[in-house]
């Protein structure tokens, strides 16, 4: 199972690195792997050659500064698109997940098992409620 992690940045280095650094550290990887695609729209403050040189094997795809978050997650999502996925997780730069956040969403959508039915998960963790914020939503959409 190949999980594909889309991300937008500009000019947030070490965000950047602890974002990957928690997707990275996921827990009980057996069954999936991740490929990470990041778009770094323009950065000047060496986030790229950051990323590189700690997390050799994300997907650094450049920008030119004029693509913001919207125009970077098309970028990502276009390139991750070219290899078949399936799964596809939208973050942002400074999002930290817990260990187990894929693992959780993957074995919830397994569960699902709908055909012809896309579903969306959400997985909310709020720090300040730990034990009591882990929750998932899923929201299915008719394919026609």
């Amino acid at each position: 199972m190949l999980a594909a992690v889309l991300l937008t940045c500009f000019n947030r280095k070490e965000k950047t690195l602890s974002c990957l650094e928690s997707i990275y550290a996921q827990s009980n990887k057996e069954g999936f792997t991740l490929k990470v695609y990041l778009v770094d729209d323009g950065s000047t403050d060496g986030t790229s050659e950051a990323v590189k040189k700690n997390f050799p094997q994300v997907n650094v795809i450049k920008g030119d500064g004029t693509l913001f978050w919207n125009g970077g997650m098309r970028v990502a999502f276009s390139k991750a698109m070219e290899n078949e996925h399936d799964y596809y997780l939208w973050l942002n730069d400074d999002t930290f997940i817990y260990p187990d956040s894929l693992k959780i969403l993957i074995e919830t959508s397994k569960s699902i098992k709908l055909k012809k039915e896309l579903w969306i998960l959400g997985l909310c963790i709020h720090q300040i409620l730990i034990s009591l914020s882990r929750m998932l939503t899923a929201f299915p959409r008719q394919i026609g």
